[in-house]
Formats: structure tokens, sequence, C-alpha cells
């Protein structure tokens, strides 16, 4: 359509106050011309509302919807699908934040791909510095085997047409882990994925994320309902060699919930069990479980390798973000300072 937004940003809101600003103010000042920016309010208690309202008076880029009881944010984001119209989907979570030509970069490469994808660095803050995540060495990877590209979706940008035209959606029955099923679900229907290694997504750490502070048994349930919808879309694709990595990432969660304290051990076979039926859907067993494994260790290498760097240029990097949020800082005064003058200018005429 010759009208639609390159790409539209979803960023699901709930009781965020505290880091929305920095967020919206990020994505109010990217330099990509043609974005969409929706914001699903998801019944928030705090004044999360009232700065999504003030955004938007001033940004006509900005649409606002609201969950009238909170509905987690697979449903958050799965309302924002439904209403976005640019050519691309992005996602940012409302406590994060992304470099101001984040989406300029991914859509200057996005001719011809299904999904493109840029880097996540994690932030601490309260003490202000970059951290290594999880997520971080997958890029290498996902050039060799698009597979790879399990977690982490907010660092990209999806087609729309590829989302809409296959039903993509974030389950809405589970309130964690629900992003790796849908960045699966698209990733096993993409022909492409381009990566954009330095298009920085900010991935703010907050100890009072739902993935913080649920326990253990939810974790566990959320997790085993997640496998079970991942080994559905890798049986519908065709076990075969390609999907190693999205079984490895299995194999991976399995790893992590067996160190819950409380996970209930009926809970955790249950999901040894789905993945076990995946090896045992290939002819050969044995050298598919032995290739599972190469393609975990070799992802945890490469891990290791870029977690080395970012501690070794941890000062360089957290300078960098530093920078980054003064920039943003300085142009949220400049916007302000300009609309106060516009206000009593309106002010001064009427009076007149």
């Amino acid at each position: 359509m010759a009208n639609s937004p390159h790409v539209s940003v979803i960023v699901p809101v709930h009781n965020t106050e505290k880091w929305l600003p920095r967020c919206l103010d990020s994505l109010t000042y990217q330099t990509l011309q043609g974005l969409e920016i929706i914001c699903i309010d998801d019944a928030s208690t705090d004044d999360s509302w009232s700065i999504l309202q003030s955004y938007a008076q001033k940004d006509p880029r900005i649409r606002l919807l609201r969950n009238l009881v909170n509905e987690g944010a697979g449903a958050s984001r799965n309302r924002g699908l439904l209403a976005a119209r640019g050519e691309y989907l992005g996602f940012v979570d409302s406590d994060d934040f992304v470099f101001m030509s984040f989406y300029s970069q991914l859509f200057e490469k996005a001719a011809g791909a299904d999904i493109v994808k840029g880097d996540i660095w994690g932030y601490d803050n309260e003490e202000e510095e970059v951290r290594p995540r999880p997520h971080y060495g997958l890029n290498a990877l996902i050039l060799e085997n698009k597979n790879w590209f399990c977690s982490g979706f907010t660092s990209a940008i999806f087609r729309r047409e590829l989302v809409q035209e296959n039903g993509i959606r974030f389950p809405e029955l589970i309130r964690t882990m629900e992003d790796p099923c849908f960045t699966i679900g698209c990733v096993l229907r993409a022909d492409t994925v381009t990566v954009v290694e330095d298009a920085v997504y900010i991935y703010a750490e907050n100890p009072h994320s739902v993935t913080c502070t649920m326990g253990g048994a939810p974790v566990v349930s959320a997790t085993e309902r997640a496998c079970a919808l991942i080994g559905g879309m890798v049986r519908e694709a065709g076990t075969s060699p390609a999907e190693m990595p999205i079984i490895a990432f299995m194999a991976q969660m399995l790893q992590g919930i067996a160190l819950v304290p409380d996970a209930p051990n009926e809970d955790i076979r249950a999901l040894a069990d789905t993945i076990t039926k995946l090896y045992e859907s290939t002819q050969a067993k044995q050298e598919f479980l032995y290739s599972c494994m190469q393609c975990l260790r070799k992802r945890i290498f490469a891990i290791n390798d870029k977690n080395e760097f970012f501690l070794e240029h941890a000062e360089e990097l957290t300078r960098c973000v530093k920078e980054e949020m003064e920039k943003m800082q300085s142009r949220h005064r400049r916007r302000e300072q300009m609309l106060t003058a516009v206000a009593r200018k309106k002010g001064t005429a009427t009076e007149a």
C-alpha cells in the first residue's frame, strides 16, 4: 500500500511509568521516516496511561489501545498485530529502548528479506552499565542457519505479510516464554533472514518484570506449553538437520527449568518426553541427537566469545549507551522548549 508506514512498532505497556518516557523518546526520535508506534496499555495501575496520552498528543504517529483488564504481553501484542499497517513489524518492551538509528538500519536492509535482525545489548538500570546477555553470539550462527534465531525477537523486524498469511500469533494462555513461539513460527516460514550487526536494541534488566517475578512452578508450566507448541511447529516443518538449532534451544530450556528449586518432577519429565519424541521422529536418531548437542555446544561457545568481548569492552559500550540516552534527553528538552514557546505564542495572540 502506497501510504502504509515502513515499520509498525508494537509496544505492550503495563506499569512501567519509570522507564516508559525513555522508551517512547527512543521511538519518537527514530531516524526512519514512515514509522508507526502502536502502544497497548495492559490495564496499568500506575501513571503509564497518562504518559502515553501525553506523548500521543504531541506525536500523531503514536496510536493508543487500552485493555480493560490485564491480559498479558502476548495478548497485547496480538492486538497490536491486528491494528498494524506497516510493511514490517517491530516490537519493543516498554522498559527497554533502541538506538535512534535502529529501525532505519534494519529497514535499509529489508529489501527481499522476510526478517531483518539486529543485535541486543543488556543494560543494568541500577548499575548503569552494559551487561552480557544470553542472546549474544546468535547472529554469527543465524548467518549459517536461520533456525538459530529462536530468541531475542525484539531485535528484529518481521515482514507483516509473512505473519498475516501464516496466522502467526503470540500464545495468550502463557505469560512467559510466549515470544520464542512467535519467533520460531516466523523463522520456520521465512525464506530469508538478514542480519545487521550494528543495529542496537537495549534490553534493560528489570527485577520487577513478569519473567523475574514469576515463581518456579508457573515458569515450568509455561515452558512445557511453549515447548509443546514449538515441537508441533518443528514436526509440521518436517524434522530434519535444518531444525537442529530449535531442538537444541528446547534442550537448553529443559536444562534451565531442571535447576528451578520448586519445579515439579512430572512437569520436567513431560518436557523431556516432548524433546525425546522430536529426536525419535528422525531416521538417524543417534546422529541427530549428537548433531543437536554439537550445535548447542557451538552456540554456547559463540555466546561465551561475545560475552568475553562485552566484558572486555564494558566501559566503552556503557559510554556508548549513555551518550545515546543523553542525545535523547537533549532532544526531549528541545522539544519541550519548542512546545512551551508555541503555547506562549498562542496565549499572547489570544490575549491580543
